[in-house]
C-alpha cells in the first residue's frame, strides 16, 4: 500500500515540475520577443543614421562636379556614374534598409536606393531637396515609414510618409518589383 502512495506522490511531483518548466518556457519566451523587437527597432534606427550620412556624402560629391564643371549638375539619366567619380565608395549608393542584392560596378545606375532631383544651379535657394530614400506608390520603400531627404546644403531631414506626401517628394511606382 505504501508503494502504491509513493508512486502517486511521484507522478505529481514530475507533473508539477513539468508545469513549472513550461511556465518559465513561456517567460523566457515572451523576453526573447522584447529583446528582439527592441533590436529591430534599433538596428532601423542605426539604418537610418548610415542613410544619412550617404546621402550627406553624395550632396558633398554633388557639390565637387558643380565645382569642376562651371557650377552645372549632372543630368538626371547619368547623375550616378558622373557622381561617383567623387566617392571612393559605392556602398554610398545604397541604403542599408534596402534588401536588394547589390550589383556589380557596371550595374549600379540600374539599382541605386536614392532618387535625385537636378537643381538648376549652383546660385539656386540651398533648401532644395536633391536626394532621398525611395519611396514607392504604396508608401513603402527603404524605411517603411518614411525616407531622409537632402538638401543642397548639406542638410538631411527625416520625413514620415505623410510629410513626404505633403512636400510632394518623389514617389516610384512599383513596377512588378517584390518589396520585403
Amino acid at each position: 500500500m505504501s508503494f502504491k502512495f509513493k508512486e502517486r506522490w511521484l507522478d505529481r511531483a514530475l507533473h508539477r515540475h513539468h508545469y513549472e518548466a513550461f511556465v518559465v518556457f513561456l517567460i523566457m519566451l515572451a523576453l526573447m520577443g522584447m529583446v528582439w523587437s527592441l533590436y529591430g527597432r534599433s538596428s532601423e534606427a542605426a539604418n537610418r543614421t548610415v542613410c544619412r550620412s550617404h546621402l550627406r556624402h553624395l550632396v558633398q560629391a554633388l557639390q565637387l562636379y558643380a565645382q569642376d564643371y562651371g557650377d552645372r549638375y549632372p543630368p538626371k539619366t547619368r547623375w550616378v556614374r558622373l557622381v561617383s567619380a567623387y566617392t571612393d565608395d559605392l556602398n554610398v549608393f545604397f541604403c542599408p534598409s534596402d534588401t536588394r542584392p547589390r550589383p556589380r560596378r557596371e550595374r549600379v545606375e540600374r539599382t541605386v536606393s536614392y532618387w535625385y532631383l537636378r537643381p538648376a544651379s549652383a546660385e539656386t535657394e540651398t533648401t532644395t531637396a536633391v536626394f532621398g530614400d525611395v519611396i514607392y506608390s504604396n508608401w513603402v520603400g527603404n524605411h517603411e515609414d518614411g525616407g531622409n531627404v537632402a538638401y543642397l546644403d548639406g542638410h538631411v531631414v527625416w520625413y514620415s510618409a505623410a510629410q513626404w506626401q505633403e512636400r510632394r517628394l518623389p514617389v516610384e511606382q512599383l513596377l512588378g518589383r517584390k518589396r520585403r
